[in-house]
């Protein structure tokens, strides 16, 4: 896990929220110094707070939120599902876009949660220093797309703000890895990865 490659440095890890690394009970085998919630529901308001609280030590902090995943929200009211067009993978159906409408409702809420935790980035000061990665580990649960190898099924959001060139909205559809994440914080933050 990165935070085993940032503690030699003087990075404090701490967890706000879902994680699967671990089960619940055995979260502490991952390493984390401190766990301040696995209540997925206050992982947004248990971040926060941490990042109010201006820790002066260089941090990683994982924040875990489960919105996009089954089961959905009722739609809201900005996804009525008569004006929402599914992916052109699914049938356009009634139900499908009935369903679509709430996966789009829960996109939403998850977009607000995260808003919560970079507003809180940003009242501390901290914004300007630190580096944020917003991911998802699979594709969206509908058929033909989660667990699936299909575009539908690999391709995830991966959205990075921070110092060392990560700023200015820039959109880039260049095929990216996870697996080439590490490294890459590792060259930006000037330390040597681990050999694995």
């Amino acid at each position: 896990h990165l935070l085993h490659a940032l503690r030699p440095h003087g990075y404090r890890s701490f967890l706000s929220g879902v994680q699967h690394i671990a089960t619940r009970e055995e979260t502490d085998r991952i390493g984390y110094d401190r766990v301040l919630t696995l209540d997925h529901r206050q992982a947004d308001a248990e971040a926060a707070a941490f990042l109010a609280s201006k820790p002066t030590e260089p941090f990683f902090l994982s924040t875990g939120f489960v919105e996009t995943h089954r089961t959905f929200p009722e739609p809201g009211p900005g996804d009525d599902p008569r004006y929402v067009r599914p992916p052109a993978i699914l049938p356009d159906t009634p139900e499908t876009r009935a369903d679509w409408a709430a996966y789009r409702t829960s996109a939403r809420r998850l977009d607000e949660r995260i808003g919560v935790v970079l507003d809180a980035l940003d009242r501390s000061g901290l914004a300007e220093c630190t580096l944020v990665i917003c991911t998802t580990d699979h594709g969206i649960a509908f058929p033909g797309m989660k667990c699936t190898l299909t575009d539908h099924g690999i391709g995830v959001f991966l959205i990075l703000r921070g110092p060392g060139g990560f700023e200015g909205g820039r959109v880039c559809d260049e095929l990216v890895s996870q697996i080439d994440l590490f490294p890459t914080f590792c060259d930006l933050l000037g330390i040597a990865p681990p050999d694995h």
